[in-house]
């Protein structure tokens, strides 16, 4: 997956209040430096669920 398009799947949940936004920045950093995709980071770190996170990309693609 490409790390722009996580990213802005990523920002429906900050918008909700599901992640904040220093824990979105924080995991692009530790992504950007470690090349663990930020959708594995997120949950890895407890930032956030994994469940907000399917949830965001299926909303973004659009599949279920």
């Amino acid at each position: 997956m490409d790390a722009a398009f996580a990213m802005l799947a990523l920002c429906a949940p900050v918008q909700a209040g599901r992640i904040t936004p220093q824990a979105l920045e924080r995991a692009e950093r530790l992504s950007a430096s470690s090349g663990t995709p930020i959708t594995r980071l997120l949950p890895d770190l407890g930032l956030a669920g994994e469940r907000d996170v399917a949830m965001a990309l299926s909303a973004a693609t659009g599949i279920p």
